[in-house]
C-alpha cells in the first residue's frame, strides 16, 4: 500500500530530524553548562518539557497507527518499549499543564532510560543474526518476531530505532532541567 510507504518515509525523515536535533541539543547542553548560549539554554529549560510531551504524544500516536491502523503486530520488545513510552505522555502532559516539572523529571528519566536500553537491545537483535537466534523473544501465541522489521527506511530506521530516538530526545530535553535554588 502506497500510503504506508509514504507514512514510513515521513516518520523516517522525522527521526533523522530528531537525531540531528539531539546532537545539536547535546552541543548546546555542554555549552550551556559552561556558561555559553545562556539564552538558548534558558529557552530549552522553559520549553523542554512541553516539547518532550509533544514528542512522546506523537510517538504514541505513530505507534498506534502502526498497530491499529496498519495492522502491524507488536513483538515482545515493542510491547516493552510501549510500556515505558506511553505513561510518559501522561507524566509529561501533567508536567506541561501544571508546571510540576521538577517533580516528574526523575520518573520520566527512569522510564526513558529503561526504554532506551530496551530499544538498543531490540535494534541489535534486528541487526545481528547471533543475537536474534539467542534472544528469548518468542512468546506463546505471538507470531511477531523481534528480529523482523516491519519498517526499514534509509537502510537503518526501524521501529526500535524510532523508539530509541524518542527516548534519547526526552532524556536530552530533560537534562536541561536544573534544580531550583
Amino acid at each position: 500500500m502506497l500510503w504506508i510507504q509514504v507514512y514510513d518515509l515521513i516518520l523516517g525523515i522525522g527521526v533523522i530530524i530528531l537525531q540531528i536535533a539531539i546532537v545539536a541539543l547535546l552541543v548546546v547542553r555542554i555549552a550551556y553548562a559552561r556558561g555559553y548560549v545562556k539564552r538558548i539554554g534558558d529557552g530549552i529549560v522553559a520549553y523542554g518539557v512541553p516539547i518532550a510531551f509533544v514528542t512522546a504524544l506523537l510517538a504514541m500516536i505513530g505507534s498506534m497507527v502502526y498497530s491499529a491502523g496498519v495492522g502491524f503486530e507488536p513483538c515482545l520488545f515493542c510491547w516493552w518499549q510501549r510500556i515505558f513510552l506511553f505513561p510518559q505522555v501522561f507524566i509529561l502532559g501533567i508536567a506541561t499543564f501544571t508546571k510540576e516539572r521538577q517533580s516528574i523529571k526523575k520518573y520520566a528519566l527512569v522510564l526513558s532510560g529503561i526504554g532506551l536500553c530496551i530499544s538498543i537491545y531490540h535494534y541489535l537483535i534486528q541487526n545481528s543474526t547471533k543475537l536474534a537466534e539467542s534472544a528469548a523473544c518468542n512468546v506463546i501465541g505471538q507470531s511477531a518476531s523481534c528480529s523482523g522489521a516491519w519498517v526499514h527506511v534509509f537502510n537503518y530506521i526501524t521501529i526500535p530505532m524510532m523508539c530509541l530516538t524518542i527516548f534519547a530526545m526526552i532524556i536530552v530535553l530533560l537534562s536541561f532541567m536544573r534544580k531550583k535554588n
